[in-house]
């Protein structure tokens, strides 16, 4: 069932046509016409992405534009350092991308901060891209009818024009390093598929293309490494004779040795390219190290064998957009079904090639080992950038394989054939562009939004000419687009080139230092900064587009426990949420039996103060719990629709376990004026019972730590030397604390993402003190290399186990200053 004969004798179409009627004649020239084509693609680009224009910087944006200002500004040694050294020495990430940095100098050279030329360069070449895959794919068919090669090529570039996926990479400014990097990547492909005897017959011609093809391969690979793949897919090109005569007399030792010699001088880039990465970075691995890097690389085997990720990039549609079931989800299942019909029906009639087939698997197997570390694509598309590449081959494969020619034609069966594969890809087409539409609005929205949180920033700076300013809540992402990282992103965004003058040091922000749970705070921190500022503290609001002021009483008890007895139905608890479960309630506990999704537990009539506690403290006993089970606690404030949620393990426990849930651990935690209500709700199982439920301050529970003689700064950071790091410790205020660890962190790794990682350990060393030490000296070989270290303590037993919580985490930043990092 599969056809690999010779297809250069069938008739083009046009042909077929014109003996019929000179208007069809017309029509099929028309469609040939690569003109009309790539008028047709750029329109599509234009409709889908054009609204990008109107964006604004994005996430990494800001810290990519403040480095290169920098350069212009001083210091010219950054730019030469990427050629020598890793990508703007960012720490978290390995990797060797100077011609990046140079497609950013040269737009800051004539845009300097205005973001419409930037995401004009980036829609020039993601053009350019899909131009190029048009041109590549009429390469590949070259042997085909006119016709056919033109309509497989158009149809191929225009699923990849029109896809969704390609808005993180447009409509983010930074997301360029993939369209910039495919750009010169599919120029490598497209000069050696020419270079090849039959399409450029003379010497001189080969080497010239040869020569440009390997300049153009170095330029991708100074990008990004995606493009590591290019020498595999020409040996398997060359292999398989894709883009030559269909009709392959050669041994299989001939094909490989004919393969080899035509893949042979991007083998040889390669090999030369590793060995400048190599100089450069002293290793020949690379990508995103320290704590992302084994974050990652701990769920990785889960993220591959999730099969939702493959499902989203055929129904790639954003579920914060588009809620299952939805029309597009339909509309696309409805075209993926009639290509899959009219693939049947060549299959049956041998009409589809093995050759063909094979080839497409490669490529795709090409673009996807380089991602294998980031592999995942998130509900609402995040990480979509990761599969540009991918992208190409799949957008291409049902174009190429249902328009393939085949030698025994039978004219009216094949045009309707044709007809119908063009009418279901022209349907595909429309429908995966309106849905990018509409996505990559998303991502115009945030940059907008941006724009309107450094305006207003700046405005409340100006109202307030003095004193600290602590901010909330500030956007991290928008149905997928990414928006301000953490407080170092916002500090940027606040400064020059971006700003006039620096309103950075006026504001404390209260994020995760590089990258993290964007729901989580310092409570510690941030409690002591309102301290300085009388309770006040300002959010980000969404709705009204400016910060919303907010002040909390801060001079509250912190050394009470608060009981929250239960007294009866309506008098201190009540059922929530579906109410399935069977409650029983007795003088100090509630037991529920046949606990269903959503059955909890409600404590009302509540009246506190969030400052004056952190944990919700209580003792349950379980059956029936799956693993990985928690439970879920939602805090409401009196008189606001305000919410918190916080969450904590739960598991099968025949006797009673203490549970603290830490709630000051989340931002909206504080933003409720007073606690009115909490909800328990435990993970469905047999029976769950609760009692004896608190609020306890974390001075209760666990010690607090300080650096002795260094300040923070605005983001939280104390910048020191390795062997001026010194803590005090809190006294010992819990039961049974006999003594307390101090872990260290490793370089650039975070705790709050290692905690739910079971196969990566963020913690260096740990260091053992007494309780009677006021003070504690790190040694200073605990900070082997520049770079940012997190430090936490917890008290332990007689036995060394633990007792209590751990304490608030301070990060230090050895070795650099905090603006290097911007």
């Amino acid at each position: 069932m599969i056809d690999t004969t010779n297809v250069n004798n069938e008739k083009d179409f046009s042909e077929v046509g014109s003996k019929q009627s000179t208007r069809s004649a017309r029509l099929f020239a028309l469609l040939s016409n690569p003109y009309v084509h790539a008028a047709i693609l750029v329109l599509v680009v234009a409709l889908c992405f054009g609204r990008t224009l109107t964006s604004y910087f994005l996430a990494d944006d800001f810290g990519e534009i403040s480095y290169v200002s920098r350069i212009f500004n001083g210091e010219p040694q950054l730019f030469f350092l990427n050629f020598t050294g890793n990508y703007m020495q960012i720490p978290g990430m390995n990797v060797y991308r100077p011609w990046l940095l140079v497609s950013l100098v040269l737009d800051f050279l004539v845009y300097r901060a205005n973001a419409v030329g930037y995401y004009f360069t980036n829609l020039a070449f993601f053009t350019g891209d899909v131009l190029l895959t048009y041109a590549v794919a009429r390469q590949l068919t070259s042997t085909w009818t006119k016709t056919r090669s033109a309509l497989a090529a158009f149809f191929g570039a225009l699923l990849f024009a029109a896809n969704p996926l390609r808005c993180e990479s447009v409509s983010w400014v930074v997301g360029r390093v993939d369209i910039v990097c495919c750009f010169f990547y599919l120029v490598s492909f497209l000069l050696f598929l020419k270079s090849r005897p039959s399409v450029a017959p003379t010497p001189g011609r080969r080497k010239l293309l040869i020569g440009l093809g390997v300049l153009s391969f170095f330029l991708a690979m100074g990008t990004k490494e995606m493009a590591i793949g290019l020498p595999a897919l020409l040996l398997v090109t060359e292999f398989f004779n894709i883009g030559a005569s269909e009709a392959d007399s050669r041994t299989v030792m001939q094909r490989a040795k004919d393969s080899l010699w035509f893949s042979a001088p991007l083998w040889v880039s390669t090999a030369l390219y590793f060995v400048i990465r190599f100089l450069c970075l002293g290793t020949l691995g690379g990508g995103y190290v320290a704590g992302f890097g084994a974050s990652q690389m701990s769920f990785m085997i889960q993220r591959w064998l999730d099969l939702d990720t493959l499902g989203r990039l055929f129904y790639p549609l954003c579920n914060s957009l588009f809620a299952k079931p939805n029309l597009f989800s339909e509309l696309l299942s409805a075209c993926y079904i009639g290509l899959a019909g009219i693939g049947l029906i060549r299959l049956f009639e041998k009409k589809i090639s093995l050759h063909w087939a094979l080839f497409l698997a490669a490529w795709m197997v090409t673009a996807a080992v380089p991602i294998f570390q980031l592999w995942g694509l998130g509900f609402d598309l995040e990480g979509a950038r990761f599969y540009y590449f991918l992208s190409i081959p799949i957008c291409l494969t049902a174009p190429l394989l249902l328009f393939r020619p085949s030698s025994n034609l039978r004219t009216s069966a094949e045009l309707k054939l044709l007809v119908a594969t063009a009418v279901a890809l022209t349907a595909l087409a429309a429908v995966m562009g309106r849905v990018a539409m509409l996505t990559d609005l998303e991502w115009v929205h945030a940059g907008k939004e941006n724009r309107q949180v450094a305006q207003q920033a700046q405005k409340l700076a100006e109202s307030h000419p003095t004193g600290s300013l602590a901010v909330l809540g500030i956007p991290k992402e928008r149905n997928g687009a990414h928006q301000i990282l953490n407080g170092i992103t916002f500090d940027t965004m606040l400064s020059p080139p971006f700003t006039n003058k620096s309103y950075a040091e006026r504001f404390q922000t209260f994020d995760p230092i590089m990258f993290g749970p964007a729901q989580f705070v310092n409570a510690v921190r941030f409690k002591n900064v309102l301290k300085r500022t009388g309770g006040e503290f300002f959010v980000w609001n969404q709705d009204d587009a400016n910060f919303r002021r907010h002040r909390i009483d801060v001079n509250v008890a912190h050394d009470k426990v608060v009981s929250l007895p239960i007294s009866g139905q309506g008098q201190g608890w009540l059922p929530h949420a579906h109410s399935r479960a069977v409650y029983s309630v007795g003088d100090d506990f509630v037991q529920m039996t046949n606990v269903q999704e959503g059955d909890s537990l409600r404590l009302d009539k509540l009246d506190i103060a969030p400052a004056s506690a952190d944990f919700l403290e209580f003792q349950y006993k379980a059956t029936g719990v799956p693993a990985n089970a928690q439970f879920k606690v939602f805090v409401s404030g009196a008189g606001s629709e305000s919410e918190s949620q916080s969450v904590s393990a739960m598991s099968d426990s025949p006797e009673f376990r203490t549970v603290r849930v830490r709630l000051s651990k989340y931002w909206r935690y504080f933003c409720l004026e007073k606690i009115a209500a909490i909800v328990v709700q435990p993970y469905p199982c047999a029976s769950v019972t609760m009692r004896d439920f608190k609020l306890v301050p974390a001075e209760l529970v666990a010690p607090e730590i300080r650096l002795a003689t260094t300040d923070l700064d605005t983001t939280g950071v104390a910048h020191v030397e390795p062997n001026a790091v010194e803590l005090t410790i809190s006294p010992a205020s819990i039961t049974g604390a006999k003594s307390c660890k101090i872990e260290v962190g490793k370089t650039n790794f975070f705790f709050d993402n290692f905690e739910n990682a079971t196969d990566a350990n963020p913690v260096e060393r740990s260091i053992p003190a007494r309780l009677d030490q006021l003070k504690v000296a790190i040694p200073a070989d605990c900070f082997k290399q520049p770079g940012f270290y997190e430090l936490r303590a917890r008290y332990e037993n007689e036995s060394g186990k633990d007792v209590g919580e751990f304490s608030n985490v301070l990060t230090v930043r050895i070795g650099k200053a905090q603006a290097d990092q911007r």
